[in-house]
Parts: C-alpha cells; sequence; structure tokens
C-alpha cells in the first residue's frame, strides 16, 4: 500500500487520529505517542482485513495534539 503524503508529515508527538472517509465521515479514531509512527503503521503491510478495509475506504487523517499519551487517551474517549 502508497502511505499518503499527508501520513508523512505528521507530527511525532501525542495525540488523536481520526480516519475519515470520503463524505467526511469519522470511520476510526485512534490515540497515539507518537502520531507519526502509529499511522504510518496501517499502511505497512497488513494481514488484518479491518485495516485494510479502512485504508482502502479512508480519504483523510486528521489528528489532535495532546501534551502526554494520557491526555490522548481522555480525548480519545471523548470522541467515540
Amino acid at each position: 500500500t502508497m502511505t499518503p503524503p499527508y501520513v508523512k508529515s505528521l507530527p511525532k508527538l501525542p495525540g488523536i487520529y481520526v480516519f475519515k472517509n470520503a463524505k467526511s465521515a469519522i470511520i476510526y479514531v485512534g490515540k497515539a505517542k507518537s502520531l507519526y509512527n502509529r499511522v504510518i503503521s496501517y499502511f505497512r503491510k497488513q494481514d488484518d482485513w479491518k485495516v485494510l478495509q479502512l485504508i482502502k475506504e479512508h480519504r483523510t487523517v486528521e489528528f489532535i495534539l495532546t501534551k502526554n499519551e494520557i491526555e490522548a487517551l481522555l480525548l480519545e474517549a471523548q470522541l467515540i
């Protein structure tokens, strides 16, 4: 799978990431210690059909930076 350019520009900072589809609907919310490392992992060789479907359906990945992992966890819980 090709990694989109916007994924390569994600910061290596804590936060939450939001996968959105072509209609800008949220299809997945996750948290990360490093947004870059976590999101780019979805675009590496995958055997998980759920991840493959997510990658196929998504159009953008948005993010919100947090001060730390705990804050990311709390924000993720709020958004879900």
